[in-house]
């Protein structure tokens, strides 16, 4: 089966050849060193059946200094750490509805996803899936204000939020739609929404506030959206299936998430992506460890279909080359059926 016809059987509830393999985001090492600066042939080199495309553009500047704010006023500082992506965020400046419309510009769909560039990826790798992948509308929206100033504007400014919710919303639907016209198989909705040990509010004020955002992200798409967040995200998995996502994300066993538990649970309605720990296994030199914990993750999920593997987040600064082609490499070969 080629990449393409493993991901698609599984979305289906179909056995393949052997378990997918998926990551979420490759750090610069990886990519300059298996792919010579394309993140696309690193991708291959790892083996990957599903591949990501992000909104391209021109990011974040600092050239005026150590701190820079984005078009949706999160504000970063520069970070010269070896092997990140150079920058860390720090707050958000979006404190009311006058900074709405500064902190809320139109989608260039021309810049963000231009048509010809796209088309050209997914020419070069026509048997892997690709999935379109963008932050959410609850990460942008407290990234907007800021972690503190978000919670509190819940209570102070609830209409501000759910503006801000709502634009957000918006323009994901815009971006994952061209993303589908363009021939992409999925989308991923990356949306941190969880602490470890719980999530960032409670399941109730979630599904209140949250979850009717998905099910417009789900009703305007005709193919699968799936759903990332780093953290504890059992208590959510339930609303996640109640708006139609198909598919989770990450399922970081550092926060307390158990993959066997899950499995049992909510396995026959999501596809599982995830959980190889890369907080603590792979962030160090044992391949014995590494090749335990792709057991452990086949052990608890592969029965069945509905699996794919990949870290719990991505192929990060802390993960040495050599590890992650391990990982992939000895998935490939224990995920067979």
């Amino acid at each position: 089966m080629t990449g393409k016809e493993r991901v698609a059987a599984v979305f289906a509830g179909e056995l393949p050849d052997r378990v997918p393999l998926f990551e979420a985001a490759l750090n610069p090492h990886f990519v300059d060193a298996l792919g010579a600066g394309d993140c696309y042939v690193a991708s291959q080199a790892l083996g990957l059946d599903l591949l990501t495309m992000w909104p391209m553009g021109p990011g974040v500047s600092f050239e005026e200094g150590d701190e820079a704010a984005d078009e949706f006023g999160r504000v970063f500082r520069l970070d010269p750490t070896p092997r990140t992506y150079g920058r860390l965020y720090e707050s958000g400046r979006l404190k009311s509805f006058d900074d709405l419309d500064v902190y809320t510009q139109p989608v260039n769909l021309d810049v963000a996803l231009p048509a010809e560039a796209c088309r050209d990826i997914l020419a070069r790798f026509p048997d892997r899936a690709m999935a379109f992948v963008d932050e959410g509308p609850l990460e942008l929206t407290y990234g907007s204000f800021g972690m503190e100033p978000f919670f509190l504007a819940l209570y102070e400014n609830r209409e501000l939020v759910c503006e801000v919710l709502r634009r957000r919303t918006e323009r994901f639907i815009t971006l994952a739609c061209r993303a589908a016209e363009l021939g992409m198989d999925y989308v991923l909705l990356a949306d941190d929404s969880a602490f470890k040990g719980g999530s960032l509010m409670s399941p109730a004020l979630f599904e209140e506030l949250i979850i009717p955002h998905y099910q417009a992200i789900v009703d305007a798409l005709p193919i699968p959206v799936c759903w990332h967040s780093d953290g504890f995200v059992e208590d959510l998995l339930p609303l996640i299936i109640k708006a139609g996502i198909r598919s989770v994300h990450s399922l970081e066993p550092a926060a307390g998430v158990d993959l066997g538990r899950v499995k049992r649970n909510v396995g026959d309605r999501l596809v599982l992506i995830g959980n190889v720990c890369c907080s603590t296994v792979l962030t160090q030199p044992d391949m014995r460890l590494v090749r335990a914990d792709v057991d452990r993750c086949m052990q608890q999920a592969k029965a069945g279909g509905r699996y794919i593997l990949s870290s719990c987040n991505s192929l990060h600064a802390g993960v040495d080359v050599p590890v992650g082609v391990e990982m992939f490499r000895y998935a490939a070969e224990v995920g067979r059926y």
